[in-house]
Protein backbone atom coordinates (compact mmCIF):
# COMPACT_ATOMS: atom_id res chain seq x y z
CA UNK A 1 0.00 0.00 0.00
CA UNK A 2 1.80 3.33 -0.88
CA UNK A 3 1.25 6.13 1.49
CA UNK A 4 -0.56 8.98 0.02
CA UNK A 5 0.00 12.91 1.41
CA UNK A 6 -2.88 12.80 3.06
CA UNK A 7 -1.90 9.00 5.05
CA UNK A 8 1.33 10.66 5.65
CA UNK A 9 -0.07 13.38 7.49
CA UNK A 10 -1.79 11.39 9.90
CA UNK A 11 1.70 9.88 11.54
CA UNK A 12 1.55 12.99 14.18
CA UNK A 13 -2.13 12.54 15.14
CA UNK A 14 -1.50 8.58 15.62
CA UNK A 15 1.84 8.93 17.60
CA UNK A 16 0.23 11.93 19.91
CA UNK A 17 -2.62 9.71 20.90
CA UNK A 18 -0.60 6.77 21.69
CA UNK A 19 1.71 9.13 23.71
CA UNK A 20 -1.42 10.38 25.41
CA UNK A 21 -1.97 6.68 26.48
CA UNK A 22 0.40 7.48 28.99
CA UNK A 23 -2.29 9.56 30.83
CA UNK A 24 -4.53 6.98 31.84
CA UNK A 25 -4.24 5.43 35.36
CA UNK A 26 0.68 -3.28 31.84
CA UNK A 27 6.81 -9.15 31.80
CA UNK A 28 7.75 -10.05 34.82
CA UNK A 29 10.20 -6.42 35.00
CA UNK A 30 12.45 -8.52 32.66
CA UNK A 31 9.63 -8.52 30.31
CA UNK A 32 9.39 -4.71 28.21
CA UNK A 33 6.59 -6.49 25.43
CA UNK A 34 3.29 -7.71 25.47
CA UNK A 35 2.20 -11.01 24.65
CA UNK A 36 2.13 -10.52 20.63
CA UNK A 37 3.61 -12.64 17.91
CA UNK A 38 5.44 -10.72 15.84
CA UNK A 39 5.08 -11.29 12.29
CA UNK A 40 7.38 -11.39 9.10
CA UNK A 41 5.54 -9.21 6.90
CA UNK A 42 5.95 -5.73 6.24
CA UNK A 43 4.44 -3.21 3.61
CA UNK A 44 5.56 0.11 2.50
CA UNK A 45 4.03 3.25 3.45
CA UNK A 46 1.70 1.28 6.32
CA UNK A 47 1.14 2.36 9.38
CA UNK A 48 -0.50 0.20 12.30
CA UNK A 49 -1.60 1.78 15.52
CA UNK A 50 -2.32 -0.90 18.55
CA UNK A 51 -3.57 -1.34 21.58
CA UNK A 52 -3.20 -4.20 23.76
CA UNK A 53 -3.67 -5.53 27.27
CA UNK A 54 -3.21 -8.60 29.55
CA UNK A 55 -5.01 -9.09 32.92
CA UNK A 56 -3.08 -12.28 34.96
CA UNK A 57 -5.47 -14.17 37.63
CA UNK A 58 -3.91 -16.83 40.07
CA UNK A 59 -0.38 -16.05 40.87
CA UNK A 60 2.25 -18.98 42.11
CA UNK A 61 4.85 -18.58 44.63
CA UNK A 62 7.55 -16.96 42.08
CA UNK A 63 5.01 -15.16 39.47
CA UNK A 64 5.08 -12.15 41.33
CA UNK A 65 2.19 -9.64 41.92
CA UNK A 66 1.88 -8.28 38.17
CA UNK A 67 -2.11 -7.98 37.65
CA UNK A 68 -2.34 -5.79 34.46
CA UNK A 69 0.20 -5.04 31.64
CA UNK A 70 -0.62 -2.39 28.75
CA UNK A 71 0.92 -1.42 25.41
CA UNK A 72 0.07 1.41 22.97
CA UNK A 73 2.77 0.95 19.96
CA UNK A 74 3.09 2.68 16.55
CA UNK A 75 4.85 1.24 13.53
CA UNK A 76 5.62 2.51 10.16
CA UNK A 77 6.87 0.53 6.85
CA UNK A 78 9.67 3.05 6.21
CA UNK A 79 10.39 0.58 2.89
CA UNK A 80 9.39 -2.78 1.40
CA UNK A 81 11.89 -4.50 3.81
CA UNK A 82 12.73 -2.00 6.87
CA UNK A 83 10.08 -1.34 9.27
CA UNK A 84 10.33 0.86 12.75
CA UNK A 85 8.17 2.22 15.32
CA UNK A 86 7.78 3.10 18.87
CA UNK A 87 5.74 1.52 22.03
CA UNK A 88 4.79 2.87 25.00
CA UNK A 89 3.63 0.82 28.12
CA UNK A 90 2.44 -0.13 31.88
CA UNK A 91 1.88 -2.71 34.67
CA UNK A 92 -0.16 -2.75 37.54
CA UNK A 93 0.47 -4.46 40.52
CA UNK A 94 -1.54 -5.80 43.24
CA UNK A 95 -1.91 -2.50 45.17
CA UNK A 96 -3.68 -0.74 42.41
CA UNK A 97 -0.70 1.56 41.93
CA UNK A 98 1.33 1.73 38.58
CA UNK A 99 4.68 -1.16 39.08
CA UNK A 100 6.10 0.46 35.47
CA UNK A 101 6.14 2.53 32.67
CA UNK A 102 8.60 2.00 30.67
CA UNK A 103 9.39 3.11 26.45
CA UNK A 104 11.06 1.86 23.60
CA UNK A 105 11.91 1.46 19.86
CA UNK A 106 11.76 -2.00 17.75
CA UNK A 107 12.74 -2.34 14.36
CA UNK A 108 11.77 -5.26 12.09
CA UNK A 109 14.26 -6.44 8.80
CA UNK A 110 13.08 -8.45 6.22
CA UNK A 111 15.31 -11.01 5.17
CA UNK A 112 12.91 -13.59 3.06
CA UNK A 113 9.50 -12.22 2.09
CA UNK A 114 7.07 -15.45 1.92
CA UNK A 115 4.91 -14.00 -1.05
CA UNK A 116 4.00 -17.26 -2.59
CA UNK A 117 3.97 -18.82 0.80
CA UNK A 118 6.71 -21.34 2.29
CA UNK A 119 9.18 -19.97 4.30
CA UNK A 120 9.37 -16.05 5.86
CA UNK A 121 12.10 -14.64 7.54
CA UNK A 122 12.97 -11.55 9.37
CA UNK A 123 14.80 -10.05 12.01
CA UNK A 124 14.17 -8.04 15.13
CA UNK A 125 16.08 -5.30 17.13
CA UNK A 126 14.11 -3.28 20.23
CA UNK A 127 15.34 -0.98 23.46
CA UNK A 128 13.27 -0.47 26.22
CA UNK A 129 14.13 1.86 29.11
CA UNK A 130 12.09 1.95 32.12
CA UNK A 131 10.92 5.28 33.83
CA UNK A 132 9.75 3.55 36.82
CA UNK A 133 10.24 -0.16 37.93
CA UNK A 134 12.86 -3.04 38.47
CA UNK A 135 14.89 -3.25 34.71
CA UNK A 136 16.52 -0.41 33.60
CA UNK A 137 17.08 -0.84 30.08
CA UNK A 138 16.24 -3.93 27.72
CA UNK A 139 18.11 -5.63 24.70
CA UNK A 140 15.95 -7.79 22.84
CA UNK A 141 17.14 -9.03 19.37
CA UNK A 142 16.57 -12.19 17.27
CA UNK A 143 14.96 -13.87 14.27
CA UNK A 144 11.44 -13.83 13.14
CA UNK A 145 10.39 -16.74 11.34
CA UNK A 146 6.83 -18.06 9.34
CA UNK A 147 5.95 -21.20 7.54
CA UNK A 148 2.86 -21.79 5.55
CA UNK A 149 1.71 -25.59 6.14
CA UNK A 150 -1.10 -25.74 3.88
CA UNK A 151 -3.39 -23.00 2.37
CA UNK A 152 -4.39 -20.56 5.83
CA UNK A 153 -2.20 -22.37 7.91
CA UNK A 154 0.74 -20.98 9.25
CA UNK A 155 3.33 -20.77 12.05
CA UNK A 156 5.17 -18.19 13.21
CA UNK A 157 7.94 -18.53 15.53
CA UNK A 158 10.00 -15.83 17.78
CA UNK A 159 12.89 -16.98 19.86
CA UNK A 160 14.15 -13.72 20.88
CA UNK A 161 17.03 -13.04 23.31
CA UNK A 162 17.18 -10.14 25.78
CA UNK A 163 20.17 -8.28 27.95
CA UNK A 164 19.56 -6.59 30.63
CA UNK A 165 21.36 -3.86 32.51
CA UNK A 166 21.15 -5.25 35.74
CA UNK A 167 23.85 -6.94 38.02
CA UNK A 168 21.43 -8.98 39.10
CA UNK A 169 19.79 -10.35 36.05
CA UNK A 170 23.34 -11.99 34.38
CA UNK A 171 23.47 -13.78 31.26
CA UNK A 172 20.72 -13.32 28.32
CA UNK A 173 17.17 -14.74 28.69
CA UNK A 174 15.43 -16.48 25.98
CA UNK A 175 11.76 -14.71 25.44
CA UNK A 176 9.91 -17.07 23.01
CA UNK A 177 6.65 -16.48 21.66
CA UNK A 178 4.93 -18.96 18.66
CA UNK A 179 1.37 -19.54 16.98
CA UNK A 180 -0.22 -21.31 14.80
CA UNK A 181 -2.89 -19.77 13.35
CA UNK A 182 -5.93 -21.23 10.39
CA UNK A 183 -7.34 -18.49 8.84
CA UNK A 184 -11.56 -19.73 8.09
CA UNK A 185 -12.10 -16.79 6.43
CA UNK A 186 -11.57 -13.07 5.42
CA UNK A 187 -12.81 -12.04 8.33
CA UNK A 188 -12.17 -14.86 11.17
CA UNK A 189 -9.05 -17.21 11.62
CA UNK A 190 -8.19 -19.76 15.05
CA UNK A 191 -4.89 -19.97 16.66
CA UNK A 192 -3.13 -21.48 19.18
CA UNK A 193 0.19 -19.58 21.07
CA UNK A 194 2.88 -19.95 23.69
CA UNK A 195 5.06 -17.40 25.43
CA UNK A 196 7.97 -18.42 27.29
CA UNK A 197 10.79 -16.46 29.43
CA UNK A 198 14.30 -18.71 30.37
CA UNK A 199 16.27 -16.51 32.72
CA UNK A 200 20.38 -17.22 31.75
CA UNK A 201 20.17 -19.64 29.29
CA UNK A 202 23.90 -20.73 29.73
CA UNK A 203 23.24 -21.33 33.29
CA UNK A 204 18.89 -21.73 33.03
CA UNK A 205 17.30 -22.13 36.43
CA UNK A 206 14.73 -24.64 37.28
CA UNK A 207 11.45 -25.03 35.05
CA UNK A 208 9.81 -23.73 38.90
CA UNK A 209 11.61 -19.90 37.64
CA UNK A 210 10.49 -20.14 34.20
CA UNK A 211 7.44 -18.48 32.42
CA UNK A 212 5.68 -21.07 29.90
CA UNK A 213 2.22 -20.59 28.99
CA UNK A 214 -0.30 -21.25 26.12
CA UNK A 215 -3.82 -20.76 24.67
CA UNK A 216 -6.19 -20.35 22.38
CA UNK A 217 -6.79 -17.04 20.32
CA UNK A 218 -9.26 -15.54 18.25
CA UNK A 219 -8.70 -13.20 15.66
CA UNK A 220 -11.42 -10.92 14.12
CA UNK A 221 -10.55 -8.90 11.41
CA UNK A 222 -12.26 -6.45 8.94
CA UNK A 223 -11.22 -4.14 6.17
CA UNK A 224 -11.96 -0.47 6.33
CA UNK A 225 -13.48 0.88 2.79
CA UNK A 226 -12.77 4.23 1.56
CA UNK A 227 -15.93 5.52 2.25
CA UNK A 228 -17.17 7.97 5.06
CA UNK A 229 -16.79 5.46 7.71
CA UNK A 230 -13.09 5.39 7.23
CA UNK A 231 -12.98 9.22 7.55
CA UNK A 232 -14.53 8.79 10.50
CA UNK A 233 -11.90 6.57 11.61
CA UNK A 234 -8.93 9.24 10.29
CA UNK A 235 -7.44 5.97 9.11
CA UNK A 236 -7.50 7.64 5.25
CA UNK A 237 -9.94 8.01 2.21
CA UNK A 238 -10.27 6.70 -0.53
CA UNK A 239 -12.37 5.54 -3.41
CA UNK A 240 -16.15 3.68 -2.28
CA UNK A 241 -15.21 0.42 -2.23
CA UNK A 242 -11.79 0.73 -2.18
CA UNK A 243 -9.62 -0.97 0.98
CA UNK A 244 -7.69 1.77 2.44
CA UNK A 245 -7.00 -0.02 5.61
CA UNK A 246 -7.79 -2.91 8.30
CA UNK A 247 -9.14 -3.25 11.88
CA UNK A 248 -8.17 -6.36 14.03
CA UNK A 249 -9.13 -7.45 17.41
CA UNK A 250 -7.02 -10.64 18.88
CA UNK A 251 -8.85 -12.28 22.37
CA UNK A 252 -7.32 -15.26 23.85
CA UNK A 253 -6.45 -16.54 26.56
CA UNK A 254 -3.44 -18.37 28.27
CA UNK A 255 -2.66 -20.63 30.76
CA UNK A 256 0.22 -21.20 32.43
CA UNK A 257 1.81 -24.33 33.31
CA UNK A 258 4.85 -23.09 36.15
CA UNK A 259 5.40 -21.74 39.69
CA UNK A 260 6.67 -18.59 37.55
CA UNK A 261 3.47 -18.16 35.72
CA UNK A 262 0.09 -16.86 36.73
CA UNK A 263 -2.40 -19.80 36.53
CA UNK A 264 -4.70 -17.51 33.79
CA UNK A 265 -3.69 -14.18 31.04
CA UNK A 266 -6.37 -12.51 29.25
CA UNK A 267 -4.80 -11.53 25.65
CA UNK A 268 -6.59 -8.86 23.50
CA UNK A 269 -5.21 -6.62 21.32
CA UNK A 270 -6.55 -3.82 18.81
CA UNK A 271 -4.93 -2.74 15.73
CA UNK A 272 -5.66 -0.16 12.88
CA UNK A 273 -3.56 -0.64 9.56
CA UNK A 274 -3.83 2.20 6.86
Amino acid sequence: MEPSLHRRCLFPRFLGLALALLALPVVSPARADMFDVKGVEITRGESELAFALAPQWGHNANSGNVRLHGEASYGYGLTSWFKAGGKLGFELGSGGTGDATYGGIETQILIIAPDKGGLGLGWFTGFDTEFSGDFGQLLTFGPIASFTVTKGLTVTVNPLLQKQWDPDEPGLTLNYAWQVKQELNDNLSLGIEGYGAVPDIGNAPSIDFQEHRIGPVVYLNREIPGNGGALKLGVGAGADGQKVGNIELQLGVLFGFTEATPDTTGRAKLSVTW
